[in-house]
């Protein structure tokens, strides 16, 4: 039977949201989103056409999502002010991640660290040395399974060994 949703209270920001409860509803949105692929959708690189887009609806919806899911990781990072608010917003992302791999979602996990990625976070050196060590191990580990180095090779050999069900990073997938 599937846990019971950490329901935080109405007045809240993403940030009180318990970090495997923002992963499990990121999976059960990602997972209804892949339900709707069509394997047709994939051909002819139909989603990089202008003339072509119609024939891939459910692809184009997925990289939009994905796109919105790292500007809004970007954006709440960025947003604070202060480097212990930032701080505070980069280890949240850092732990939603670590969960989004544990769920085997790696199309989100991979939206995510594009938001960490994102030039205006990347730059952010004092908000990167002051997160934990933990963290900074976590994002090293998810940093390197999630590389594109050798066509993903790791990433690859990680969705092959992940037991059911997992969501693999769509853009792997449109670039084979």
């Amino acid at each position: 039977s599937a846990p019971l949703p950490k329901i935080p209270p109405l007045c809240c920001t993403w940030l009180d949201v318990d970090d495997l409860e923002l992963a499990r509803q990121s999976t059960l949105i990602e997972a209804e989103m892949y339900s709707k692929l069509e394997r047709t959708e994939f051909l002819d690189c139909a989603w990089s056409k202008p003339k072509l887009k119609y024939r891939a609806p459910n692809v184009i919806l997925e990289i939009m999502h994905f796109n919105k899911i790292s500007s809004f990781i970007a954006f709440e990072i960025v947003k604070y002010e202060t480097l212990a608010k930032r701080i505070i917003a980069m280890e949240k992302v850092i732990n939603v991640m670590s969960h989004l791999f544990v769920l085997n979602n790696f199309n989100t996990l991979m939206s995510f660290l594009a938001g960490i990625n994102c030039v205006a976070v990347y730059r952010l050196q004092q908000t990167k040395n002051g997160i934990s060590k933990k963290s900074v191990s976590i994002l090293s580990r998810i940093s390197t399974l999630m590389s594109n180095r050798s066509n993903f090779k790791a990433l690859r050999q990680t969705h092959d060994d992940s037991p059911p069900p997992k969501l693999p990073f769509l853009g792997m997938h449109l670039s084979d």
